[in-house]
């Protein structure tokens, strides 16, 4: 393996260490602020804990609602899902670029179109995650820079999180894995975001440290 590569997956690997550290921290903090009112998190991260995704061939609807499809997939249990009718994906970019500054409806609107969590990565969706990497990678950065991570609006920021993570680990576009990189170093690492949707955070270590993952063996295969 030639060098830049070696020292590209030895960055992965101890990437994916530190978020498998980090991420027993954060569910030991979400479940002393309130066990009651988060989901069941696995209780470590490890290579083989980690269920299979796969890129949904046809737009994908199952049994929940909201959230619940987040924690179900970053859990140890599978979601039925059966083939749904694809909407509109130009006509949902212009409401999310019109709802720019009106976080709540980002994230109903989100919800809404990602019932399951999967379709992100479908190949109609493409101009949405270029749409979600910006956000990130700009407003966000931006902000969390001037100021700090926590003066965001958590759960706008955790959902665009846990989709790109989603999408990082099924697709070969290293710029997803390079964009959660850097969010994550710039959140410090006693970090805990306080409101209900707190525990996106937890399922977003996970989809994050599953990208690194995938990610890693990529490079490998590149040398």
């Amino acid at each position: 393996m030639g060098t830049r590569y070696e020292v590209i997956a030895d960055a992965l690997r101890s990437r994916f260490i530190d978020v498998c550290e980090r991420f027993m921290i954060v569910r030991t903090g979400l479940m002393e602020f309130d066990s009651q009112v988060f989901p069941p998190l696995p209780e470590s991260l490890k290579t083989s804990t980690f269920r299979k995704l796969e890129k949904p061939d046809v737009w994908l609807d199952c049994e929940f609602n909201g959230l619940d499809a987040f924690a179900t997939l970053a859990g140890e249990k599978g979601i039925s899902a059966t083939e749904s009718p694809q909407p509109n994906s130009n006509d949902f970019l212009r409401e999310l670029r019109a709802a720019a500054r009106k976080p709540d409806e980002r994230v109903r609107l989100l919800l809404t179109r990602y019932r399951h969590p999967l379709n992100i990565a479908a190949n109609s969706e493409a101009l949405i995650c270029e749409h979600l990497l910006e956000r990130l990678m700009v407003a966000d950065r931006a902000q969390a820079e001037r100021q700090s991570i926590a003066v965001l609006y958590e759960p706008d920021l955790l959902l665009k999180l846990n989709l790109i993570a989603i999408k990082s680990s099924l697709c070969d576009d290293l710029r997803y894995i390079d964009a959660l990189n850097y969010i994550y170093e710039l959140s410090p690492p006693d970090w805990l975001p306080k409101s209900e949707y707190a525990w996106l955070f937890g399922t977003f270590l996970i989809f994050y440290a599953r990208a690194l993952e995938v990610c890693s063996c990529q490079i490998e295969k590149c040398a």
